[in-house]
């Protein structure tokens, strides 16, 4: 699994976050592999395309929402 993330077209910054949360659990004899995510300061793209959580799926964002998306990214001056 280590293997596809380094080779995977993840951003690097993303990348380095997925792989340092994955860990293996058993669950009644079997192993699950878990993915804990830590948040980005920024928005990441994927091939050149950047997606948005929508319920329990993904989907792909317009760029022409990008700035929507980029606003969450911001914090306001004090």
């Amino acid at each position: 699994m280590s293997d596809k993330l380094a080779g995977s077209d993840l951003a690097p910054d993303l990348r380095r976050r997925v792989a340092s949360g994955i860990s293996l659990v058993d669950y009644h004899g079997r192993v699950v592999i878990l993915v804990e995510i830590t948040p980005s300061p920024e928005p990441s793209f994927y091939k050149n395309v950047m997606y948005e959580r929508s319920g329990s799926g993904v989907r792909a964002v317009e760029q022409t929402d990008y700035m929507r998306l980029f606003r969450r990214f911001t914090r306001p001056r004090t």
